[in-house]
């Protein structure tokens, strides 16, 4: 039952997960509220091998999930909240999430923050973004 519901929705069914493709910040500052200084804020979520796009299919950080699914909100609560954003040990970089994400407002964000854009002009082809 659950391996057909990830295999017809594509996505992962982590709550923390839905939450952020959702937007939902009420419920992620919930979660980040209720495990306190637990909670870890670079985390990752867990691929179970049937993501729709192969970024996602390793262990993927909750800022780079956030900005693959243009979720603003916990993107910049997640940014403000000093998730590592330049985690350097990955095949891809947060600005490629960005990308893929297509959201200009993150993109941005992260040109402030000195990431090289070109370096995702090989993710914008692969993937369709051409904005």
């Amino acid at each position: 039952m659950i391996v057909s519901k990830m295999i017809d929705t594509g996505y992962s069914l982590d709550y923390i997960a839905e939450i952020i493709r959702n937007d939902d910040i009420d419920s992620f500052i919930s979660i980040v509220n209720t495990k306190g200084n637990e909670f870890d804020f670079d985390q990752s979520i867990k691929s179970e091998g049937f993501e729709r796009c192969d970024l996602l299919l390793k262990e993927t950080s909750l800022i780079n999930y956030a900005a693959f699914f243009n979720s603003i909100k916990i993107f910049k609560y997640l940014y403000l909240n000093k998730a590592d954003i330049y985690d350097r040990n990955k095949k891809y970089s947060l600005i490629d999430y960005a990308i893929c994400g297509g959201s200009i407002e993150i993109i941005h964000i992260l040109e402030q923050n000195k990431f090289n854009l070109n370096d995702g002009i090989e993710t914008s082809i692969k993937y369709y973004q051409n904005d």
